[in-house]
């Protein structure tokens, strides 16, 4: 029921990272079109619940489980 709401959250906040030159080119010109910026949260958030379980394993295996505390 979260997935689309979670996979909306990074898409936002990957395009605000990229607008912001925190990640990509930081040339100082916004030359993106709208369609490569939809493009471009499309696939963020496409692909947010893979990246959310690959963070959830990191997590675990560096912090550990309750189960093995």
């Amino acid at each position: 029921m979260f997935v689309p709401l979670i996979g909306g959250v990074y898409a936002c906040v990957v395009l605000t990272l990229f607008d912001g030159g925190v990640i990509g080119v930081a040339d100082g010109a916004h030359s993106r079109s709208m369609a490569t910026t939809a493009a471009l949260a499309f696939l963020v958030g496409y692909f947010s619940d893979g990246v959310s379980g690959l963070l959830s394993n990191i997590a675990n295996a560096v912090f550990g489980t309750l189960e093995k505390k």
